[in-house]
């Protein structure tokens, strides 16, 4: 299989003798070496040996996939994707898989970059002497980007051909959902940066002050609004479900905020005057709903008061300590039709028409200035209080002291 193989794979195998040159992992990582340095023909035969020394090998399916859509051979990377997910659940090759494994070997055509190509002839001067270490270093930074674990660059979208190419994580092979991933929902590798980072305590502490607010943040107006009428709703009809809604709207615009950093959903650009413009109409709008509430309290209350009666009476008592109540006037005389008196504080009677507390005075009497009425029982040293009773169904206290 490697009768025409490349120096550099020569290379690979020479660093191995001494080992077991049967050990897959021993091809996979000589592939390995020959993917970060760019030389990727060189890595591609060395996974596919990896492979046939042991067709279940998921990393070396899964890196032959990668360095694949490297060189924008996209219907290949396809086919090793789809290895790999059945790998995972058991699968066991077929002999048309490795037959597809065999008939790419035949016909490789690369297209290596020219920054590759570029890259080679810094590292020829390099090992001839022309240019120093550190010259070396720089211009090879220039020229490529290594890939490791620690700087992985992302990967072009589109192939030798200029087709758009599918979405793999770098790490684990496994498809992506989003073509701005940032990090890879299956293996939790960072693919790439954003230029915006959102702050989940920021978007949390927006939503629990202003309802949705912190979604507006995350560039989901859509979200705000309705959870701004869920908090409206549930605070004005039911108190319990409003909390738990505002409760639910802080955490899920934290959520939000956090999983758009990690790339596990679109991210979505902060728009700084939607935000602006959305507090002042929530704030405006509360204010005019709270002074609409005031107002509509207070003139209630207005609505409910009743005006005071105007009634004069002295009291006075006798010998014996009855009371006595002498009406003296008053603008709503002519409207009160009875009249009642309570001794500290105990049960209320209605006065008698004479000193011997057995008649009430109808009426007619009782409306009539310099007109006299009697308590029942001493009153004396005692808290009187003396309620009328009005045409309009009104009972009011006007007299209230110690006699």
């Amino acid at each position: 299989m490697f009768n025409n193989h490349s120096p550099y794979l020569s290379m690979a195998v020479d660093n191995y003798l001494g080992k077991n040159l049967d050990s897959p992992q021993i091809w996979k990582d000589g592939g390995n070496n020959f993917f970060n340095d760019g030389q990727y023909e060189e890595a591609i035969k060395c996974y596919k040996h990896a492979i046939q020394l042991n067709p279940n090998y998921i990393d070396a399916w899964n890196n032959l996939g990668l360095t694949f859509l490297k060189i924008g051979k996209i219907e290949d990377a396809k086919r090793c994707n789809e290895i790999v997910k059945k790998l995972k659940t058991g699968y066991t090759p077929h002999e048309s898989d490795l037959i597809f494994l065999n008939s790419s070997m035949k016909s490789e055509n690369f297209s290596i970059t020219n920054q590759y190509k570029d890259y080679n002839e810094i590292k020829k001067k390099y090992e001839n002497g022309v240019i120093s270490y550190d010259m070396y270093q720089k211009l090879r930074n220039d020229s490529t980007k290594t890939i490791s674990n620690d700087n992985q660059p992302n990967i072009d979208n589109t192939g030798a051909s200029g087709k758009s190419a599918m979405n793999f994580c770098n790490y684990c092979g496994a498809e992506l959902k989003f073509r701005d991933a940032e990090i890879c929902p299956n293996c939790g590798m960072r693919l790439r940066e954003t230029r915006e980072k959102k702050s989940p305590g920021l978007a949390a502490l927006l939503s629990f002050l202003i309802p949705g607010l912190g979604h507006v943040y995350n560039g989901e107006v859509g979200k705000g609004i309705l959870f701004l009428l869920g908090r409206a709703i549930g605070s004005i009809f039911f108190i319990i479900p409003g909390i738990i809604v505002a409760i639910f709207d802080t955490y899920y615009a934290y959520k939000t905020s956090k999983e758009m950093n990690e790339g596990k959903i679109p991210f979505k650009k902060s728009e700084l005057w939607i935000m602006i413009l959305y507090a002042i109409i929530v704030i405006f709008t509360a204010i005019i709903i709270i002074a609409a509430v005031i107002a509509a309290f207070m003139f209630g209350l207005a609505g409910t008061t009743v005006a005071t009666k105007n009634v004069g009476v002295t009291v006075s008592t006798d010998k014996d300590g009855l009371g006595i109540i002498e009406i003296t006037g008053g603008s709503d005389l002519e409207n009160l039709v009875g009249l009642k008196y309570s001794i500290d504080g105990g049960d209320a009677y209605p006065v008698k028409a004479t000193n011997s507390g057995r008649l009430a005075p109808s009426a007619t009497e009782i409306g009539v200035v310099g007109k006299r009425f009697y308590t029942g029982e001493p009153v004396k040293g005692k808290r009187l209080l003396l309620i009328a009773s009005f045409k309009d169904g009104v009972s009011q206290v006007i007299y209230d002291r110690y006699v």
